[in-house]
């Protein structure tokens, strides 16, 4: 929230907008890359919480983690919107 800048919140008021209409058009869009951030990292660390002293085991269960991350985080790009032209 520290990034936004107060004058386009300052801007919007002036021009009449409510604070919901403030949150969802201003604050919420440029809030979108944290957001994009957060749930990638949370995604990313939930899937590696595993302990095993099985190494082969570990090793093929590492692997198929790093490819199901790699297609959350492919996901969730799509989601938030990601190489789009804008």
């Amino acid at each position: 929230m520290s990034g936004i800048e107060p004058s386009l919140l300052k801007a919007a008021a002036v021009d009449g907008a409510t604070a919901w209409q403030r949150a969802r058009y201003i604050i919420l869009p440029l809030l979108r890359p944290v957001f994009a951030y957060i749930s990638i990292t949370a995604a990313a660390g939930s899937l590696v919480v595993f302990d095993r002293f099985r190494m082969g085991y570990a090793t093929a269960i590492g692997g198929l983690v790093f490819f199901l991350s790699i297609a959350v985080t492919i996901i969730q790009l799509r989601l938030f919107g990601y190489g789009e032209a804008k």
